[in-house]
């Protein structure tokens, strides 16, 4: 049995890196093999949402291009160390582009 993941709100000032914030504690979640299908991640506006949603897929796939690995994310995000790769990452991310709980 997993962890069960506290809920996170993350209140902030147009401008101030909450769309950041949020990838990086997606990205988190997906590193540690959590199921992207379970992790809810709203905001206020459709925009927002799709941003956060592109940045996932921008960062796991321009990582892979760019030959890194899940643990050079986890560094440059500070998350704790990957338990999944960033291949297997993407590839579960991707499978589930039109099923992930990303919404205002």
């Amino acid at each position: 049995m997993k962890d069960i993941v506290s809920p996170v709100t993350i209140k902030a000032s147009a401008g101030t890196g909450k769309t950041y914030q949020l990838v990086r504690y997606f990205l988190a979640l997906l590193f540690r093999g959590e199921d992207p299908k379970k992790v809810l991640a709203t905001t206020f506006t459709r925009k927002a949402a799709s941003e956060i949603q592109e940045r996932l897929f921008l960062i796991l796939a321009q990582s892979l291009l760019e030959n890194k690995s899940a643990l050079d994310i986890a560094e440059k995000f500070q998350i704790s160390v990957p338990k999944v790769s960033l291949e297997e990452a993407l590839i579960r991310i991707s499978t589930l582009q039109d099923r992930l709980s990303i919404c205002t």
